[in-house]
């Protein structure tokens, strides 16, 4: 077997400088990642392609309708309030991702990363913090340099190779003789194989079977079958699993460059249409399905054309698979080689969106001035003044959150990306867009965090749910009452904050019993309003009672997330009722809620919880005397998110660590020298390693003594 793949096998990463062996035969196959860098060398764009690669193959399902409630969050304001922030960055992601593959799939798994020496800046950047890491990863990565003489960005991540793997990392590939080369064009096929595989090479060198049939409107067993035939006749074709196959770059480009322009264009379109929606597969006779559409977005007319002419006695139908969630950063790519500007740009503003939820910052940031460098060539139409005033949010979103190289980032850029989108706007566009853009600029000001800020951040919201309300939309505008209840506590007024989150819960237990959504809200909503009470302690006199109806709401809030199957935030409602059990003076009960948080925290890898409640379950034990028990509870955390590369789970151990040391007597420091200290040069280590950021005042309980000085 030749080393590189030899390396594959034990988990060891390589680079490979000229040409790549193929896979060889193994029980059971290879499953074979492949990204090619020259084809993505925006910033990050490779690594990028890679984790939704891997994202398809461990999740089956685009997100439900109550899933979708739960995503639909525009500025995170309320998440404050449990604790919830953005946190890990692009490698920790997409270490995750693949370690989950890994998990689930016992075959020898690889990351090919073909034409590195196209290695993008920011990418090589992240693959040599994952090296530096030896064993975080779980998949072994191939960089593929496909000539000698490496220089530029892939020369850093060779070189990290040698130094954190030896030299023997570096593999230099033989030469193929001339019989052993390819010869895509000399391969017959009969007519209706080559349209499959044509069409496979549209989608790409790597393609998925049920996109293929959709895309030419066949089941997808006789798709399969096809591809069989192909390869069976010679074409160079491998089964990744997961449905997924691939061709050989050169034969993909020899077949892409044999079509008609005219029909690779409408291939591209329609593969744009499919990706920007939800792919599935379907019955022989069934039209595509029809798409949800964000709240946010204007009216793009992507409706999938008629089915292309079928047989006339087509093979029996077969049972639909799972649907599979929509690939905006595919779909803009496939609309723009079709000429489509608006539905390229459309989906580059949402890919640009997804991509900063996920922490993606630069990729975030590259996708959005690729939509709005495409708009720039194009004449103002209404539809396009809208999607700009998108692509700008996206910006401001990555400028808000991150420091991007190259970007002027910071509040105050978010803010005058902001201004530039309320600029664009009319009084006549969908109400939506114009509070989505008020809540972000509420969700800018709030971390600016003075009075001042804070006033402006309540007003912005204020107004845009009252023009939420006024436009028959009660459960958005209900939405941004939790938002504004967040800047309440902050701004130091909890009973205002009480009020909005009854008011809302009114709004949302009205429509619970017909709306899915609106029960998952409401389940929030009585988490919030369990936890506001660690926010904000009440009144000298009503500690009890408020006690026990923050436990209440929370306890109602654990019956729907266990009945939705919500485990992150069944975590979540366990640690909030540990906390108040503990602070009702029901250390057993407290024990018992915060035991079940750490057992689904660490089956779901939810460390940002984890390290929560284990600092919940280090004062229960500090206050039970098992002070040994504390430390050691505290020390895995630090390991855990470490392995995962959580600064934030980082920060609360930190803060945990500190709450400890400086509650213990002057004989029990003596006592818990050396294990305390061990547990502070890991935790040292471990922040010198991942990154070390202050927790925010908010995310352990904001005390309503700490107002903003005016």
């Amino acid at each position: 077997m030749d080393a590189v793949w030899q390396r594959v096998l034990d988990r060891l990463p390589s680079a490979v400088v000229g040409p790549m062996p193929d896979e060889p035969a193994h029980d059971p196959p290879f499953v074979v990642l492949r990204v090619d860098c020259k084809a993505h060398s925006t910033a990050l764009g490779a690594l990028s392609e890679l984790r939704e690669r891997a994202c398809q193959l461990v999740e089956s399902s685009s997100p439900a309708l109550i899933d979708q409630a739960a995503q639909r969050v525009w500025t995170g304001l309320r998440r404050r309030l449990l604790g919830d922030m953005p946190d890990r960055d692009t490698g920790a992601l997409l270490v995750d991702t693949l370690n989950r593959v890994r998990t689930e799939d016992t075959r020898p798994i690889a990351v090919v990363l073909e034409r590195a020496e196209s290695l993008d800046a920011a990418s090589a950047a992240v693959l040599l913090q994952i090296l530096e890491r030896p064993g975080w990863l779980q998949v072994p990565v191939v960089l593929h340099c496909t000539e000698a003489g490496v220089e530029g960005q892939c020369q850093r991540v060779v070189e990290g190779l040698r130094t954190h793997y030896g030299d023997t990392a570096v593999i230099a590939g033989e030469a193929k003789s001339q019989g052993s080369l390819p010869q895509p064009r000399r391969i017959d096929l009969p007519p209706d194989v080559r349209r499959v595989v044509r069409a496979a090479a549209v989608i790409g060198p790597s393609f998925e079977v049920s996109l293929v049939a959709a895309l030419i409107d066949q089941p997808e067993l006789e798709v399969l079958y096809a591809l069989q035939v192909a390869k069976d006749l010679g074409v160079p074709l491998t089964d990744a699993g997961g449905g997924r196959l691939q061709l050989t770059e050169d034969y993909a480009e020899a077949e892409r460059n044999a079509l008609l322009p005219s029909l690779s264009g409408a291939w591209h379109k329609r593969l744009a249409r499919l990706l920007a929606e939800r792919v599935r597969s379907r019955r022989a006779d069934a039209s595509p399905p029809s798409a949800p559409r964000s709240p946010s977005m204007p009216p793009t007319g992507t409706v999938p054309p008629p089915p292309m002419p079928r047989p006339s006695a087509p093979p029996p139908s077969m049972p639909s698979a799972p649907l599979q969630r929509a690939q905006p950063g595919r779909a803009a790519r496939h609309a723009e080689a079709a000429g489509d500007v608006d539905l390229a740009v459309e989906q580059y503003v949402a890919a640009a969106h997804r991509a900063a939820e996920e922490g993606a910052h630069e990729h975030a940031a590259n996708l959005a001035n690729r939509a709005l460098d495409l708009l720039g060539r194009t004449a103002v139409t209404s539809k396009r003044r809208l999607l700009r005033v998108m692509a700008l949010l996206a910006l401001a979103r990555v400028k808000w959150r991150a420091q991007v190289e190259g970007e002027p980032s910071g509040l105050s850029d978010a803010l005058e990306l902001i201004g530039e989108c309320r600029a664009r706007l009319l009084p006549t566009d969908p109400v939506e867009l114009r509070a989505e853009v008020a809540a972000l600029s509420a969700a800018v000001h709030y971390d600016l965090g003075d009075a001042t800020s804070l006033d402006k951040a309540l007003a912005e919201l204020g107004e845009a749910s009252r023009a939420l309300l006024e436009a028959g939309k009660p459960l958005d505008a209900a939405r941004l009452l939790n938002d504004e209840a967040a800047v309440w506590v902050r701004a130091g007024d909890p009973v205002r904050s009480h009020h909005l989150l009854m008011k809302s819960r009114e709004i949302f237990a009205e429509r619970a019993p017909s709306d899915p959504s609106a029960r998952l809200e409401l389940a929030e909503t009585d988490h919030l309003l369990g936890r506001l009470v660690l926010h904000a302690p009440p009144r000298p006199g009503h500690e009890h009672d408020a006690l026990e109806v923050g436990i209440e709401h929370a306890t109602r809030a654990e019956a729907v997330f266990r009945e939705l199957d919500k485990s992150h935030e069944l975590g979540r409602v366990y640690e909030t009722l540990g906390r108040l059990e503990l602070a009702a003076g029901r250390p057993r009960e407290a024990v018992e809620h915060l035991g079940a948080a750490a057992q689904l925290q660490q089956r779901i890898a939810d460390v940002i919880g984890l390290a929560r409640t284990s600092a919940a379950l280090a004062e229960v034990a500090r206050e039970s005397g098992d002070l040994e028990r504390a430390v050691v509870l505290l020390g895995g955390s630090v390991e855990l998110n470490l392995e995962k590369g959580s600064p934030l789970g980082l920060a609360f151990n930190r803060r945990a660590l500190e709450t400890l040391h400086g509650q213990l007597t002057a004989s029990q420091r003596r006592e818990l020298h050396d294990q305390l200290g061990q547990v502070a040069q890991r935790l040292d280590a471990a922040e010198r390693t991942v990154g070390r950021i202050a927790l925010p005042t908010e995310a352990l309980g904001l005390r309503h003594t700490q107002r903003p000085t005016r």
